[in-house]
């Protein structure tokens, strides 16, 4: 006798209760399959959109908030880093392939505006702009590819979210170049000199003669980097790319022992945070938060093996008469025991590849809520952690389908 003849007759008879139990069992396994994905994910679009932040140098206090506030442009309170440490970040200037401050607070319409100079836009010549060219005026702009702004396009900045609500500043800036699309919140920003926010604020003299009004000559900017930076007006943080490991560790060293002088005289001591070390720590916090939603795959797993059990017993007692007719007819016991439990193993296996499926699907709609929400693009992928888990389903299920195919196969002929 073929089992397999028997398994196609077993499907056309019973193909809506069989497919049902496999879907309910499919549907528990693809919310594992989409938490183990997620997570995932997460932790590493997270990582990757801190890929172009080596050194984080900002005044001492907490480093997840400067980590949030820098690299995920989150609010968080910063306070203001002199801007002396600017040519003070190493005992070796060989240790610096390039720094830049970065200033937060304002906003262009729904966009975080940041203040910062030329050698951030292009990376030091590392990254080449989708379109038009970086600010070379004070009141010129680049912005990200999806922070709403299109080449020649204007605005006016407002401070903080009254931005959006027309609260804005008498300065008009102009967009001269936007940005490749990075994946990151960043992809959401509009870069402006620095020196133009402090101007802005009424903090810096040097841009104070210069309008946005149509016809006044721009100076040239970034003339103050060679001057006193003593008298300017602080950043919230300042983003430091070294050349090499060991000069990245010579100029957190350096940091962690050095204090500066604010523009008031107040001494503020900074510290230097490696993005990666950080992420570790932010990751920890979140350490409970992660160990439940395992335990929750978990018992998802658990719940799936159980309905794969009470699924092989179903159609065992579904079929319990067929079954008999052919042990009446001369079938030896293993046949209908290689019938039943070819049934449920075909059921696990069928559910196991609907969950990728599924589950994928699920980590993909999560991931579409998160990016809206975080600005971080975040795409799933298939990794060996859901090919494992769903590997001891399918082998834990051949095991417990032994249970009833046994007690089918050990029942009596009448």
């Amino acid at each position: 006798m073929n089992v397999f003849l028997f398994l196609k007759g077993e499907l056309r008879q019973s193909k809506g209760i069989f497919f049902g139990l496999t879907l309910l069992l499919a549907l528990a396994l693809a919310v594992a399959v989409s938490v183990i994905q997620t997570e995932r994910m997460v932790k590493n679009s997270t990582i990757r959109a801190a890929d172009q932040f080596d050194i984080l140098v900002g005044a001492k206090g907490s480093r997840s908030a400067l980590l949030l506030g820098t690299v995920y442009l989150r609010d968080e309170m910063l306070s203001l880093v002199p801007m002396p440490v600017l040519s003070n970040l190493s005992p070796k200037s060989s240790d610096i392939s390039w720094a830049a401050p970065l200033a937060f607070g304002d906003r262009a319409g729904r966009a975080s505006l940041v203040g910062t100079t030329r050698v951030f836009v292009d990376q030091a010549g590392k990254r080449a702009l989708l379109e038009g060219r970086s600010f070379e005026k004070p009141f010129e702009a680049v912005a990200g590819i999806h922070a709403g702004f299109s080449i020649n396009d204007e605005f006016h900045p407002g401070h903080g979210m009254s931005a959006a609500l027309g609260h804005d500043h008498k300065e008009s800036f102009k967009i001269v170049g936007i940005l490749p699309e990075t994946g990151t919140p960043w992809d959401r920003a509009v870069l402006v000199p620095i020196e133009a926010l402090w101007s802005m604020h009424g903090q810096h003299a040097a841009t104070s003669e210069q309008a946005s009004h149509k016809g006044h000559k721009h100076e040239e900017i970034e003339t103050w980097l060679k001057g006193d930076l003593s008298k300017l007006p602080g950043a919230s943080a300042l983003v430091v790319k070294p050349t090499n490991m060991a000069g990245a560790y010579r100029i957190r060293q350096h940091l962690l022992k050095t204090s500066a002088a604010a523009p008031d005289g107040t001494i503020v001591n900074l510290m230097a945070v490696f993005t990666g070390e950080a992420l570790i720590e932010l990751f920890a916090v979140f350490a409970a938060a992660a160990s439940a939603l395992k335990a929750f795959a978990a018992c998802s797993v658990t719940t799936s093996l159980a309905a794969a059990l009470l699924t092989g017993f179903v159609l065992a007692k579904l079929r319990e008469k067929d079954l008999r007719l052919l042990r009446t007819m001369g079938a030896p016991r293993r046949f209908i025991l290689a019938c039943v439990w070819t049934s449920i193993e075909l059921a696990i296996v069928l559910a196991c590849l609907g969950a990728l499926i599924l589950g994928t699907a699920l980590s993909v709609a999560a991931g579409f809520v998160i990016a809206s929400q975080t600005g971080i693009s975040m795409m799933p992928s298939l990794g060996l952690d859901e090919f494992a888990m769903l590997a001891v389903v399918i082998v834990s299920g051949a095991v417990f389908a032994l249970l009833p195919a046994a007690a089918v196969g050990r029942s009596r002929l009448v």
